[in-house]
């Protein structure tokens, strides 16, 4: 008679199968011990993904052949969508090209200076504009005088001798001339379509460049705030004829401005001493922030990013709600989700170059009534470290701040130190180490 084999696995077997599975799951364990998982989070536009670059750049991780690629065509794309925004913005605003700020003493000589010489051959357009000049003797004063007005009525002197002087010329359809024309062929641009060519059109480029050093057009740039304009694209338009040469390959400081939508979640992983990090840059639009609650486990930290130069601009999604305000919100659900209890909090309050330069010419209390202080960066930037701090209400919870520049590698290296060494210590502490 033949064998018959058992077609159960002996007790030997089993044991050894389990003293395998034991050893991995110990092994998986002392790993976890050794990894540091960090979230970014925070709203759209406060500079997560550039803080993923940067630590990218700093850890020597580099870029992929495919990635620089896509950063090249996100940096023509960045360049395409800016001046369609601007052209736009200047209908929207009602600026004219070719206007002047400084020229704004507004009395009757310099009004009629800024008129354009096509606009002053119709004589419609004419007898409005002398209606005009003769019927607002207010604006003979000079308003270059900051003892006697505040800048807010300064600035909206300005818009209002703006727009009244594009009605003067007959309006947004009555554009006429060499800007009008590239405007023209700015805005009938496909994107995608240059996109699928090998080089970008240089009648395109040159309609750009022109654009771009219209006076009209840097005034528009300086109200940026009441519409969507990317931070980078001072930093893009200034360097518009490298980016679009079709040898371009993009420096660190070109991927740095390079603004792509996160869409999905990006991971990198670098080593510090023994210790692996592991960070995830979680998209900060509304529609992507329902992907979240899936990465709270285990996680040692959340950096939160808050642009605080946006003190004065609206969301993206909906134009209304102010940049910090829905911040701060958003903040106040994290610090009091349970999943988070215990979670140490970095708070980067970012853009901080930015917001020197906006705190000269547009007052926080406008924006923020309940600001008492002067319009100076040290006083400015603690107010939001409080009004943020505010929101930790689980005191046993580390929360640190930090006043960034990400696009900055240097300052940003030194922040990044200095967390990244804390978080060590820390997660030794969890472990008994320390």
């Amino acid at each position: 008679m033949g064998s018959c084999k058992s077609s159960y696995a002996s007790s030997s077997e089993v044991d050894i199968r389990g003293r395998e599975i034991e050893r991995r799951l110990k092994e998986d364990k002392e790993k976890s011990k050794k990894e540091v998982k960090i979230l970014l989070l925070g709203t759209g536009e406060t500079g997560k993904s550039t803080v993923l670059k940067q630590m990218k750049l700093i850890h020597k991780i580099g870029f992929t052949s495919d990635e620089i690629a896509t950063f090249r065509s996100a940096l023509i794309l960045n360049i395409i969508s800016c001046a369609q925004d601007l052209i736009n913005a200047m209908d929207k605003l009602g600026i004219p090209y070719e206007f002047d700020p400084t020229q704004v003493s507004c009395n009757a000589t310099t009004m009629s200076r800024q008129l354009t010489e096509s606009s002053l051959t119709d004589p419609a357009i004419k007898d409005a504009c002398s209606e005009y000049i003769e019927t607002r003797p207010h604006l003979s004063e000079s308003i270059e005088h900051p003892t006697t007005r505040r800048r807010t009525t300064r600035f909206k002197e300005i818009a209002a001798a703006a727009s009244e002087l594009l009605a003067c010329q007959g309006g947004v359809e009555h554009r006429k001339g060499e800007m009008a024309g590239a405007a023209a062929l700015i805005r009938a641009t496909d994107p995608s379509r240059v996109l699928s060519e090998s080089i970008v059109p240089p009648r395109l480029i040159s309609s750009i460049k022109l654009l771009w050093q219209d006076c009209g057009v840097q005034y528009c740039v300086s109200r940026s705030s009441e519409y969507q304009l990317m931070d980078s694209c001072p930093y893009i338009m200034e360097n518009l004829d490298r980016i679009c040469r079709p040898e371009f390959m993009p420096a660190d400081a070109d991927i740095l401005a390079a603004r792509v939508m996160t869409s999905h979640i990006r991971e990198i992983r670098f080593k510090v001493n023994e210790s692996t990090f592991c960070v995830y840059d979680l998209g900060g639009q509304r529609s992507e922030r329902k992907k979240w609650m899936a990465h709270f486990d285990n996680v040692k930290a959340f950096i939160y990013m808050v642009a605080i130069s946006s003190y004065d601009q609206m969301c993206f999604e909906d134009s209304q709600t102010n940049r910090i305000a829905e911040s701060l919100n958003l903040f106040h659900s994290l610090t009091h989700h349970p999943a988070l209890k215990r979670t140490c909090i970095i708070l980067f309050l970012n853009k901080i170059d930015l917001f020197k330069e906006k705190l000269k010419t547009t007052p926080l209390v406008d924006f923020f009534p309940e600001y008492k202080g002067p319009d100076e960066y040290e006083e400015g930037s603690k107010f939001f470290e409080h009004i943020f701090r505010d929101e930790n209400k689980f005191k046993e919870r580390d929360l640190f701040t930090h006043f960034t520049w990400a696009t900055d590698t240097k300052q940003i290296s030194n922040v990044l130190e200095t967390v990244t060494l804390a978080l060590i210590r820390s997660a030794f502490e969890d472990i008994g180490l320390m």
